[in-house]
C-alpha cells in the first residue's frame, strides 16, 4: 500500500456530499453562489475539512481490510499508516488546489488523468503481448474501439441544444406577449445549454461508496 493510496477521493466525496447538502440547506447554497469570492473561499475551507475527515474514515476501512495479511496488526501500527495515508490524501489536495491556482486546470481533473495516463502504458503493453500469443488483429479491434469511444465521449462532450428563453422587457408590449404589471415577457431567440453540463457528477453518486471499517 502506498502513500497515496486513497487518492483524490476523499476531495471528490467531500464535494459530492457537500454539493447534495447544498440543495437541502439553503445556508450553504447562498455561501457558495451570493456571497462572492469570500463565500466560496469558505465554502472550499469546509470542503477541505470534510476531505480530511473522509481521508480518516477510508484510511482506517482501507488498513482494517489488509488487516488478515499484516503479521503485526497493532493500534500503533493503524494509527501510524492511517496518519501516512492521511497526509498522502491532503498532500494530493493542496497539489489540487496548486494547480488550479496556477491556472494550468481543474487540479482534481488533472490529478484524475494523470492517474490514468499512468496506467496507459502497461495496459498498452498488456494488450501487445497478448495479441502476440493470440490473434493479432485483437490489436486492430482495439485501436478501433478506442478511436470511436473517443469520438464519441467528444461528441457529446461538445453537444449543445437550443433552448427558447422568455426575456423581460420595459418597452412597449408586442402583440403575442404576456403583460405582468409594466413588464412584458417575450420570446428570446434562445439560449445554448451544455448537454453535459453535469459532467461525472451523477455517475460518482451513483458509485459513490466510501471505505468503511
Amino acid at each position: 500500500m502506498g502513500l497515496f493510496s486513497l487518492g483524490i477521493i476523499p476531495y471528490i466525496n467531500a464535494s459530492i456530499v457537500l454539493q447534495l447538502f447544498s440543495a437541502a440547506f439553503p445556508t450553504l447554497k447562498k455561501l457558495q453562489r451570493e456571497e462572492g469570492a469570500q463565500g466560496r473561499a469558505k465554502f472550499q475551507y469546509y470542503q477541505k475539512l470534510m476531505a480530511f475527515v473522509f481521508a480518516i474514515v477510508q484510511a482506517v476501512g482501507q488498513l482494517f481490510y489488509i488487516r488478515p495479511f499484516v503479521d503485526d496488526f497493532s493500534v500503533e501500527w493503524l494509527a501510524g499508516s492511517a496518519c501516512a495515508l492521511v497526509a498522502g490524501a491532503m498532500a494530493l489536495v493542496y497539489i489540487a488546489d496548486t494547480i488550479s491556482e496556477l491556472k494550468l486546470g481543474n487540479g482534481t481533473s488533472v490529478l484524475i488523468f494523470a492517474n490514468i495516463a499512468s496506467a496507459l502504458p502497461a495496459s498498452v503493453g498488456q494488450l501487445i503481448s497478448q495479441s502476440n500469443s493470440d490473434d493479432p488483429t485483437n490489436v486492430a479491434v482495439y485501436l478501433v474501439a478506442f478511436a470511436l469511444t473517443t469520438l464519441g465521449i467528444i461528441y457529446v462532450q461538445e453537444a449543445e441544444r437550443r433552448i427558447p428563453v422568455n426575456y423581460s422587457s420595459r418597452c412597449g408590449v408586442a402583440a403575442g406577449t404576456a403583460t405582468l404589471g409594466r413588464i412584458a415577457l417575450g420570446a428570446g431567440k434562445g439560449a445554448d445549454a451544455w448537454l453535459y453540463g453535469m459532467g461525472l457528477l451523477p455517475p460518482r453518486q451513483a458509485d459513490w461508496r466510501p471505505s468503511m471499517p
